[in-house]
């Protein structure tokens, strides 16, 4: 489920602000961007975030304001080498050496440069720390309110499925007797003896079992149950969710299959319609 949460603390003349922004997704990747001097803080950075915001793409941004940057000097030894480098290969493509060409290639190389940058101080670190667990905090529960949203909805649309499952009853003893007369009336030319209508009767309760669609109702029927239970547990149920979203599509599917009658084909289509919004939103459930 998407997620956004940010902090800010005010440490003597720095502002120190987290900012998290999280992105639907079953596989965890996060994306750390912080200052140079919190290097050595990165592990612990990152097992802070993954801790509480287990699934999704997260983005993780921790900036200092008001921070003197330290002083920046340029490696004589590196820059001389470049030089030497860049000039060889430009004579040896036949071309004469330009200084100022040379020194906009170099400058322009992060080799080139030394920051006397020093490590967060353990003070700042304990604010900052801080700083970033209310930001992580307000993410999970923006994702938390989201996923009672998210929930509601499934579960509505959960309920719909219940409800048209319940209108296909009416519409099967009628689906019966038409398949009898149908059958009866294709073979009602070839039915010259007892034997011959014996043997339809066999080949009609054949049929009749055949398309019976009592048992695919009933596992319909706990499948959505059994859903419905799985999504008020606490723990993370998005893929168990998924499997039992499949298990509902094949019974829908077999009963359209099995259906031939153009009402209870109908209720079919409106029952994958919803099941199709569920699919989709189980996608968003970690």
């Amino acid at each position: 489920m998407t997620g956004y949460g940010r902090a800010e603390r005010t440490l003597a003349d720095k502002k120190i602000i987290a900012e998290i922004k999280a992105l639907n997704g079953k596989q965890y990747s996060l994306i750390a961007k912080f200052p140079e001097s919190y290097n050595s803080k990165e592990i612990e950075i990152r097992n802070l975030v993954t801790e509480k915001l287990v699934n999704g793409k997260v983005s993780l941004t921790l900036r200092i304001e008001g921070e003197t940057a330290g002083d920046v000097k340029i490696n004589d030894d590196m820059l001389n080498r470049y030089y030497a480098h860049i000039s060889n290969a430009m004579r040896a493509h036949g071309h004469e050496p330009q200084t100022e060409q040379i020194f906009q290639i170099i400058l322009r190389i992060p080799d080139v440069y030394s920051s006397t940058n020093e490590d967060v101080s353990e003070d700042e670190w304990t604010v900052a720390k801080s700083c970033l667990l209310e930001a992580i905090e307000h993410t999970d529960k923006f994702r938390r309110e989201e996923g009672k949203m998210l929930e509601r909805d499934i579960l509505q649309k959960i309920e719909s499925i219940k409800s048209q499952l319940l209108k296909i009853e009416p519409f099967e003893s009628e689906r019966n007797t038409m398949s009898e007369q149908r059958l009866r009336q294709k073979l009602e030319d070839h039915l010259t003896s007892e034997d011959s209508k014996n043997r339809f009767e066999q080949e009609l309760i054949y049929f009749l079992d055949k398309f019976d669609i009592n048992e695919e109702k009933t596992r319909l029927s706990k499948h959505l149950e059994y859903f419905a239970e799985t999504a008020y547990l606490p723990e993370s149920q998005g893929n168990k969710l998924g499997f039992i979203v499949q298990e509902i599509g094949r019974e829908i599917n077999t009963i359209g299959s099995k259906a031939n009658h153009a009402e209870i084909q109908k209720i079919v289509v409106q029952m994958k319609d919803e099941l199709g919004k569920i699919k989709e939103q189980t996608m968003n459930i970690l």
